[in-house]
């Protein structure tokens, strides 16, 4: 009998270190199962983990394996829906250009223009801000000597607007760069758009003086007059 004891109270003994071992046996099982997920599902799942019951289930449940993986791409799909219910509209980038625009800042309101126009792109409001926007850009650019990148943004506003204020400098970029031939075809196409000006026709007679045109010259000082 006292051998039967000692033998039961050993066995007793040894049931805290089997449970352990069970344990660890359980815990490398789990990991195992989040070795094929992404990066951010593990951070997720690994959140996951410590969670063993769901109220609306009245006994425990662990989540484990595929049921875990589940619950990661459920979540994951939230988190995309929310990202795309916060992505700015095209109304408000538009408007966070035009306040940069008036704050002397066009580089920095072309960015947001842009945006605009890869989710709008016939948006009427944000073609007319984009050629306002390359046209501040221009200018600015021709005053700083650089009137070849002037010409490309005014070549820019242009695709966007018909004004032949637009057409005025970009001509007047041209004249300025000796490309005389150039700058009466933009010119003339800024008279024929409607602009009357005497800058304008100055600017087109002085163009055709240059070129060795003299006669030609001559004939937009006599429209303008």
């Amino acid at each position: 009998m006292e051998v039967m004891m000692i033998d039961s109270i050993s066995k007793s003994q040894d049931l805290p270190q089997r449970r352990g071992d069970a344990e660890e046996k359980s815990k490398s099982n789990q990991s195992a199962d989040y070795t094929d997920s992404t990066d951010l599902e593990y951070s997720i799942c690994a959140n996951l983990r410590n969670l063993w019951t769901f109220p609306f289930f009245s006994a425990p449940l662990r989540l484990r394996g595929e049921n875990l993986s589940l619950v990661c791409s459920v979540i994951l799909l939230i988190l995309l829906l929310a990202g795309v219910s916060l992505a700015e509209t095209p109304v408000e980038l538009n408007n966070k250009a035009v306040q940069l625009m008036n704050h002397g800042d066009p580089d920095g309101a072309l960015v947001y223009l842009l945006k605009a126009r890869e989710i709008s792109p016939t948006d009427e409001s944000v073609q007319k801000n984009l050629a306002s926007c390359y046209t501040l850009i221009g200018n600015r650019k021709m005053s700083e000597g650089k009137l070849a990148d002037a010409i490309s943004d005014f070549k820019s506003a242009l695709y966007y607007s018909d004004d032949p204020n637009i057409k005025f400098y970009k001509g007047y970029a041209h004249y300025r760069l000796k490309e005389y031939d150039d700058a009466v075809y933009e010119l003339e196409k800024a008279a024929d758009s409607g602009l009357s000006s005497p800058d304008l026709f100055i600017l087109i007679g002085k163009a055709f003086y240059d070129k060795g045109e003299t006669v030609s010259a001559v004939i937009p000082f006599l429209i303008h007059k």
